[in-house]
């Protein structure tokens, strides 16, 4: 199935493409390295050791890594960190790597949203603790498919992206988890 979009994506033939998986998802097949990886997860973000635990990992937006950028004024944080206490939650921030700047999450929301964006910790690890992941296009939906629990995503700029990127599957159909355009319908 996926032959010919990789084939596509990297400028080959299709006679060159071997669809064989990847070797990053070989941890999500193996209970010791899953329970490594929980155990790294909460030894980074201790706070999520008890409580839900919400990732909002995002793609970003932009042309090359240079231009990559994420809106983060849309993240209403007053109200995620008041959803967050009345859930007993928290939530962490992964943004992609190619996004430089840091979330402005102020102070006193610090303690329940966390930006876990330079911190070491290998993002699929970081699944393991996950109970709910926020996305929009990231490839990261993949990796958590595999664990069966629910996503969300947060797709405000699905028509504009949809016309400067596209999909090789249409997004709404593809997509296994509820689809919000806004910030009061994420929360």
């Amino acid at each position: 199935h996926d032959v010919p979009f990789y084939a596509e994506a990297f400028g080959i033939p299709e006679s060159r493409v071997v669809p064989t998986g990847i070797p990053r998802m070989d941890r999500f097949f193996d209970e010791a390295a899953r329970a490594e990886g929980r155990e790294a997860a909460l030894s980074a973000f201790p706070a999520a050791r008890g409580r839900f635990t919400i990732l909002f990992a995002p793609t970003f937006r932009g042309e090359t890594p240079r231009t990559a950028t994420y809106d983060a004024t849309l993240i209403d944080y007053a109200a995620l960190h008041a959803l967050a206490l009345e859930k007993d939650a928290v939530v962490i921030f992964k943004m992609h790597p190619f996004v430089r700047e840091p979330l402005a999450i102020p102070e006193p929301f610090r303690d329940r949203l966390i930006d876990g964006t330079a911190t070491a910790i290998d993002v699929n690890d970081l699944l393991f603790v996950v109970d709910l992941l926020v996305t929009d296009y990231s490839s990261i939906v993949f990796e958590f498919s595999t664990l069966g629990r629910p996503m969300l995503f947060f797709a405000y700029d699905l028509d504009a992206y949809v016309a400067e990127r596209d999909f090789y599957v249409p997004f709404e159909q593809f997509v296994p988890g509820r689809i919000v355009r806004t910030f009061p319908e994420l929360l």
